[in-house]
């Protein structure tokens, strides 16, 4: 195979970055998402003051001594200094070899390791590893997708693995006092994040999570613990101080592997305190490698037609045997399989309405723990998180960054009680001003799916706990949360300090109970003074709940934001084969059956997987399907569409089409034959999210953008 992508970025000025890069004196990543100007001496100006002024975070990391750089040669991430942007306001040619079959490799990068977010890597080829920047994740896993998609065609059709990592570097002890460290995570040789710098005090403490997908067989998790050195005494401004070694076999589980690690050093004298005895240092890290066998997609269609149906029945069997962690498992695999076929709003309708009927106390509105909540804060995650960082980074960073006290309770205030309430007032002022404004650009998905409440408790009878429900959804799942654990979510890198954390959980009460319709009494009267701020601002929380649930007159375009073709539907198939294969076998046996024909579809399955011989395992599907309880849910849409692919292209096997999106172009499986594939990314397409090159993954999402 051999496949070339040819990117160009028009622009007509020659700005100062590329004149840089002839020089050979460029930074190693230009300007990311800035927006063209008209006019060349105020982009030139532009561009040079930034590079001046301010540090450029993807330079190569100060982290790391000079014997350590010529040990690394090529392997790592920082091994190259070519680091591209894909929404840069001034030209750049990029063209990616991708014929070394088997050697190339396409993965998203840390926004620790380039400081910045929503990047990804190409590594191997002739070129070596290079990096491009989008300007969302859901951009960043287009191109992903993309570029696997012609290096791989045929992937899905094939049985192979994905590994994940996720990781928490918590807290060190027994390091020398008064000194800044901060650590980086390697696996086996590649650098694949690094944790902020943090002062070792009482307490040296980090407390920051790593998700890192798609990860390839490794060996050994490696985190290497450096310390800053005064200018003044040494050129390196970063000193080694020992590392962490964890065998991968030791984390592969489904739960999380929490322990005290020792850092080792080659210098004895490093763990050696003031009175001469020996003190090993210690890093705390909690950690889960994962391993995901995955089948061709083709065996997972009888399952996958099953749970579309079905899944109602599942859910409400399953709720009262299993536990929150297989709930909150089960629950993100649902939402991501039938968001994928387009039936996430539907889904969530049903599973939600069965909490409603379950709990029927409104003051209990998804409170508690169960599939419902757990598949919509999934649902929120994946298709809020831009929305989630265009309202409340603002606001979370001007707290963070403010040296205000906004503590209220007298028993915990020292300085003045009344100018603190009055900042604790304009802080929350602030944050609910942004979440009001943000209606105007709420997710379509998000709005379509409260919508789906309204109408449906509309049809129970039950109109009265709608504003309660999608409060709760979007305030007591998503918008409050983000608030209070800001990095969890991706609005900060690191922990806040203790001051900020504080304040921030006085914001997110304070909303909280806006959101909720109640006033501060009882254990909580130092709030008090904020009643009146709650009933003046009740009528506009009514407001912007029924302006976030209500469908737009005219259908909005789709967007490269609700693009859900990048998600793995057979990982997806795998992970739920496993889990509802150990759940079921906690129902009773007379209710195992109420879930027929379920055990034996994960019996054949379970058969495929052993035997390794996937067509005596094939599915026979009838082209005509039963109406079962969840027919009403299905898409109207389905039937046209399915016609209109037919006409449009080859015949295919039945079982392709239910394994692939509804709005995806279905296709045969094609041959790893020579290509070639090329795109124009032009400013104003760029701006607007709109990637044109003749993918035919995403043909059908181009075609309509260009219709408009």
């Amino acid at each position: 195979m051999d496949i070339a992508l040819n990117t160009t970025l028009y622009s007509e000025l020659d700005t100062s970055y590329e004149k840089a890069c002839r020089r050979g004196s460029a930074p190693a990543t230009p300007i990311l998402g800035q927006k063209q100007q008209q006019q060349e001496n105020s982009t030139t100006s532009r561009l040079t003051n930034f590079f001046s002024k301010r540090s450029n975070p993807l330079k190569r990391t100060k982290s790391v001594t000079k014997l350590e750089r010529t040990k690394r040669g090529s392997g790592g991430l920082r091994g190259s200094r070519s680091h591209e942007s894909l929404l840069s306001s001034h030209a750049v040619m990029s063209s990616i070899d991708l014929s070394c079959t088997g050697a190339v490799g396409v993965a998203p990068v840390h926004q620790s390791v380039l400081g910045r977010r929503h990047c990804f890597q190409v590594r191997g080829g002739p070129r070596g590893e290079r990096y491009y920047a989008c300007g969302s994740r859901q951009e960043r896993d287009l191109w992903i997708y993309s570029l696997r998609k012609s290096i791989s065609p045929n992937a899905e059709h094939t049985r192979h693995t994905d590994n994940s990592l996720k990781m928490w570097i918590y807290e060190a002890k027994n390091l020398q006092p008064k000194k800044k460290y901060f650590c980086e995570l390697h696996l086996d040789k590649a650098l694949y994040g690094r944790t902020s710098v943090k002062l070792q005090t009482d307490l040296l403490f980090w407390g920051e999570y790593f998700d890192f997908p798609d990860v390839p067989d490794i060996n050994v998790i490696t985190v290497n613990v450096f310390r800053e050195v005064e200018k003044k005494k040494k050129r390196d401004k970063h000193m080694f101080v020992g590392s962490v070694k964890i065998p991968i076999h030791e984390v592969t589980s489904r739960i999380f592997s929490e322990d005290w690690y020792p850092i080792l050093s080659e210098k004895a004298s490093d763990s050696l305190n003031r009175n001469g005895k020996e003190v090993i240092p210690t890093l705390r890290i909690k950690c889960r490698f994962q391993s995901t066998d995955i089948l061709p997609i083709n065996v997972y269609a009888d399952f996958l037609e099953y749970l579309k149906n079905n899944y109602k029945r599942v859910c409400e069997t399953l709720e009262p045997v299993i536990g929150v962690k297989a709930k909150e498992d089960i629950g993100q695999a649902l939402v991501l399989l039938m968001h994928a076929q387009g039936l996430a709003g539907a889904f969530l309708t049903d599973v939600v309405a069965l909490d409603l009927l379950r709990v029927g106390d409104q003051r209990l509105t998804f409170r508690g723990n169960s599939l419902a909540t757990k598949s919509m804060e999934a649902f929120l995650k994946l298709t809020g998180e831009q929305y989630l960082q265009d309202t409340l980074s603002a606001p979370i960073n001007e707290i963070i960054q403010s040296d205000r006290d906004c503590e209220v309770d007298p028993t915990k205030a020292s300085g003045s009680l009344q100018r603190q309430q009055a900042s604790l007032r304009a802080a929350v002022r602030s944050a609910w001003q942004c979440i009001y404004e943000s209606h105007k650009h709420f997710p379509q998905q998000l709005r379509t799916c409260f919508a789906t409440f309204r109408e449906r408790l509309q049809q129970l009878g039950r109109q009265d706990m709608a504003d309660n429900l999608i409060s709760a959804s979007i305030f007591l799942r998503f918008l409050c949360p983000a608030i209070l654990s800001p990095s969890l979510f991706n609005i900060t890198n690191e922990l806040p300090s203790a001051r900020a954390t504080r304040n921030l959980t006085l914001v997110a009460k304070t909303l909280q109970t806006l959101a909720n319709f109640t006033r501060f009494q009882g254990k909580e009267s130092f709030m008090e003074f904020l009643n009146d701020f709650l009933e003046q601002e009740a009528p506009r929380m009514k407001e912007f709940l029924q302006q976030i649930s209500t469908r737009p007159e005219h259908a909005a375009p789709e967007s490269i934001l609700d693009w859900a073709g990048y998600i793995d539907q057979g990982k997806q198939l795998s992970i739920l084969h496993i889990l509802l294969s150990e759940s079921i076998t906690k129902l009773p046996e007379a209710r195992q059956h109420e879930l027929d024909p379920l055990q034996h579809i994960l019996d054949e399955i379970r058969k495929a997987k052993e035997s390794n011989n996937f067509m005596q395992h094939m599915p026979h599907m009838s082209t005509s399907h039963t109406p079962t309880e969840n027919q009403e849910n299905r898409n109207p849409d389905d039937a046209a569409m399915q016609v209109q692919q037919q006409q449009q292209h080859q015949p295919i096997q039945h079982q392709a089409q239910l394994a692939q999106p509804q709005h995806a172009i279905v296709t045969k499986p094609i041959s790893a034959e020579r290509g070639i594939m090329r795109g124009v990314l032009t400013p104003s397409s760029l701006e607007k999210n709109i990637f044109r090159y003749n993918d035919p993954t995403v043909n059908a999402l181009l075609q309509q953008q260009q219709q408009q």
